[in-house]
């Protein structure tokens, strides 16, 4: 129920589209589609689903389990609203603080390293809990790289770590 669920298929004939979005679906895209539009059709499809499903309205708080969206969900969340202020999260012991300013990452604190690093480790998280701070600052670390460039990365690590390899090291 609160996970987006987008059917991407080969047939674009009315009855086909009916039937999807009557199941359940958010959104249909015929292949093929170009990779803009599925882009562009997601973003808009996440944020909606982050004022639906998390309360965001100006002033409101944003947080939640990790579990429920997904870290890089949570992160494009922030992102795709323009967020300034910081995101921290928590998974046992552990807490990290990522920078925001307009949706972009400025700075990233981890009880182990500072930088782009601490935004690929969150991106693993199957669990732990999320609140953004509108108020709070952050210093440490400048983060450079452009925010899609980071989550592409990340999830890049992410998968080179579920194939039980290492993650080379790309220039950030």
């Amino acid at each position: 129920r609160r996970t987006p669920v987008v059917f991407l298929s080969a047939q674009d004939d009315c009855d086909t589209r009916y039937r999807a979005l009557k199941a359940g679906a958010d959104d249909y895209l015929a292949k093929p589609a170009p990779t803009r539009e599925i882009l562009i059709r997601l973003e808009l499809l996440l944020k909606r689903f982050a004022e639906i499903e998390l309360g965001i309205e100006p002033g409101a708080g944003l947080r939640g389990a990790v579990e429920l969206v997904g870290a890089p969900a949570v992160l494009q969340i922030c992102h795709l609203n323009g967020l300034t202020g910081v995101l921290v999260a928590r998974r046992g012991s552990q807490s990290i603080r990522i920078a925001f300013r307009r949706g972009q990452v400025v700075s990233a604190i981890g009880p182990d390293h500072e930088g782009p690093l601490v935004v690929y480790d969150f991106i693993g998280w199957p669990h732990g809990q999320f609140e953004f701070d509108r108020g709070a600052l952050v210093e440490g670390t400048s983060v450079e790289a452009d925010f899609n460039a980071l989550l592409l990365e990340g999830c890049r690590r992410l998968d080179e770590r579920r194939r039980g390899r290492p993650a080379a090291t790309a220039a950030t």
